[in-house]
């Protein structure tokens, strides 16, 4: 059986819209999207993502100056995200990320952690109600 182009066009088009939808539906799952920068010019220890009021911590490991991480971090109920690492001379930083969500609700919720030469976290909280419509793009850089 030979299909028209239309059929085609129209069949391909389903399947992306498909695509696009699991994406959104598989990103929303993996809740509050962290990523992490290391700026600082030393190479970071005991790097962690920890959800508050639930003890839950995601653990990074070491961050070599310059380079990234990406955590995702299931909030439970209302939930405070902070990101926690210890410097070169072992003091201990703790810096909030994404200081509201909830378990749940339809949040988008993103937070972008930069840690500075100073020693300082520069955060940019890009926390939204509703779906993460940017789908499999979150996954992607």
């Amino acid at each position: 059986m030979i299909l028209s182009k239309i059929t085609r066009y129209i069949l391909v088009s389903v399947a992306l819209v498909l695509f696009y939808l699991a994406g959104i539906i598989t990103r929303g799952r993996l809740g509050a999207m962290i990523t992490i920068h290391n700026q600082s010019g030393q190479t970071l220890r005991k790097v962690s993502v920890t959800v508050e009021n639930a003890g839950k911590r995601y653990d990074v490991g070491e961050l070599a100056p310059g380079s990234s991480s990406r955590v995702f971090a299931q909030p439970q109920g209302e939930s405070q995200i902070n990101l926690e690492f210890r410097d070169t001379q072992t003091l201990r930083h703790v810096a909030t990320v994404i200081g509201y969500v909830e378990a749940g609700e339809a949040y988008c919720a993103r937070g972008d952690a930069t840690i500075l030469p100073s020693g300082e976290v520069e955060v940019h909280n890009h926390t939204t109600l509703g779906l993460c419509w940017k789908s499999w793009f979150d996954f992607i850089g």
